[in-house]
């Protein structure tokens, strides 16, 4: 019997140290790696009278994935209207400041409704002013009718600031559509902040194009004529833009490629083919072509116009890009079209 006994101790002992083992491993294994985000801030750069970048900031950071800010902004849709049948249409002064989205919200309609009301007025070129023809006020009607929110993802991209030999400040970024709709208005204030958190102050500017496709790249550019005292690193935040509910009188049929670079120093003169697709007349085509250095920042762009592209017809177009700041290493386009 006491044999016996002793072997099956013996199994038991060893059967519960699997047991213990395989937990462990269990336990082990089902444990979620841990998650390191890294950010870097951007190096000021000389601008000189000859083109070439001194770097003379303090990197913060290992140059690795150049993020410098990521915002997700959701848009919640307004609620859908039903018009007064005796109001007028209502007529508002474009002040300092204002945007379609702004409008929207103020007068409680759509930006899809301002812009086919406005046919001949562009979101990212107002004019202080200008008049802008609204709908009639309208009584919310809630419930089934509500929209369905469109989530606004884009990523803002290396940030970068040049100075230039008048004491100015250049300040230079992208932002890209990470969504799967395209992208109207979008509108980026640049701000500068000191080492201590304060901020300085910011400026607005439009992206260009101003309909950004989606996984498409839109370059932004601000000059100071003087370049603030005590500032560290500028953040860029997207503070306007929307998911069209139409396109209206945008085109989509049009292709646009470059043929040829030819980049020198800080001079770039890009050979661009635009084609018509499609089965309209392009009556406009927006083709903006972006110069970047060796670690994919923007160091200058530059917007052209096409007019009055017939069926099927292929034009070429040279456009020629200046470095503000850094030396040019390839060059990226892409475009908008209304018919």
């Amino acid at each position: 019997m006491g044999g016996v006994l002793g072997q099956g101790s013996g199994w038991d002992w060893r059967w519960w140290l699997f047991v213990g083992g395989m937990v462990w491993l269990l336990v082990g294994c089902g444990r979620e790696p841990e998650v390191v985000v890294t950010g870097t801030r951007g190096v000021v750069a000389e601008a000189t009278a000859t083109g070439t970048s001194l770097p003379i900031g303090v990197d913060f950071a290992t140059r690795l994935p150049p993020t410098v800010y990521v915002p997700q902004i959701t848009v919640t849709p307004l609620p859908t209207a039903t018009p007064r049948p005796s109001a007028t249409p209502r007529v508002h002064t474009i002040a300092e400041g204002d945007t379609f989205l702004g409008m929207a919200i103020a007068y409680n309609t759509t930006v899809a409704e301002i812009e086919r009301l406005n046919p001949s007025l562009r979101a990212n070129l107002l004019s202080i002013g200008q008049t802008v023809i609204l709908p009639p006020p309208a009584t919310p009607v809630f419930g089934a009718g509500e929209a369905t929110p469109r989530p606004l993802l884009v990523t803002v991209r290396d940030v970068s600031t040049y100075r230039t030999p008048a004491g100015g400040l250049w300040i230079l970024g992208e932002v890209v559509n990470d969504g799967v709709w395209p992208i109207d208005g979008l509108q980026v204030e640049i701000q500068l902040w000191t080492e201590t958190g304060e901020n300085l102050g910011g400026v607005k500017t439009w992206v260009a194009p101003s309909l950004l496709a989606p996984a498409a790249r839109g370059p932004f550019g601000v000059l100071l004529p003087e370049e603030p005292a005590g500032w560290a690193y500028p953040v860029a935040v997207v503070t306007d833009g929307f998911v069209p509910d139409e396109l209206g009188d945008r085109y989509l049929s049009v292709g646009v490629q470059t043929t040829e670079v030819v980049i020198t120093g800080t001079q770039a003169l890009a050979t661009v083919e635009v084609s018509n697709l499609g089965e309209s007349v392009a009556q406009e085509v927006v083709v903006v072509v972006t110069l970047y250095d060796d670690g994919e920042r923007v160091v200058g762009y530059r917007q052209v116009r096409v007019e009055n592209l017939a069926v099927g017809e292929v034009r070429l177009v040279e456009v020629g890009v200046a470095a503000v700041g850094g030396v040019g290493e390839r060059v990226g386009v892409t475009y908008q079209a209304w018919e």
